[in-house]
């Protein structure tokens, strides 16, 4: 999760073990990926998905992991010893074709920006007017700086080190302090 799910993502291929859980939860205590992630979850899952996962902060298991393209392989434990001392060969990065389901996510979170998505009280294409009341309160437990410095980086697409640049203003934010010194309690930030 996090800096963890950001150093995976420097990987070639990403193996998971069937336990795993992957997740960016940055922007619920008024961060968000500072390492990377805003830029290389877009190079591995397309701009929606990156979207979807880091604003909401969804937390998937190895399958869905796999299922998006955020993990290449879902692999027994038994396997792993076999595939690092090379007697097995590792197996090919994936490209896995989206579930309906899946991409009606990726394809909301592609068009909208994310005060679009707070400000929306109508159901376009792909994704019923429940699901967008789900998304948008899911959002506004969100810490607002945090997600429109994320959605402002993952539109402007300019590297892992255009994400230094927005650092010093997201962690002295009141949004950041308040995250920050309350992991673990529950949070509300103002201002989405």
């Amino acid at each position: 999760m996090g800096g963890g799910l950001e150093l995976a993502l420097c990987a070639d291929l990403i193996l998971a073990l069937p336990g795993a859980k992957l997740a960016f939860p940055e922007t619920g205590i008024g961060i968000y990926p500072g390492l990377g992630g805003t830029q290389r979850s877009v190079a591995r899952v397309g701009k929606g998905m990156a979207k979807y996962l880091i604003h909401t902060g969804r937390m998937l298991d190895a399958t869905q992991a796999e299922e998006i393209g955020l993990a290449d392989r879902v692999i027994d434990r038994d396997r792993l010893a076999d595939l690092m001392d090379g007697r097995e060969a590792l197996p090919q990065r994936c490209d896995p074709e989206l579930t309906t389901k899946w991409s009606s996510l990726a394809e909301f979170f592609g068009k909208h920006g994310v005060d679009e998505l707070l400000a929306m009280d109508h159901a376009p294409n792909g994704l019923n007017l429940e699901e967008i009341v789900r998304i948008k309160k899911i959002l506004s437990t969100k810490a607002p700086i945090a997600l429109r410095l994320a959605d402002r980086l993952i539109d402007e697409a300019k590297g892992p080190s255009s994400e230094l640049a927005h650092l010093q203003t997201v962690f002295s934010s009141k949004d950041a302090m308040l995250g920050l010194t309350s992991i673990g309690k529950k949070v509300e930030f103002s201002g989405v």
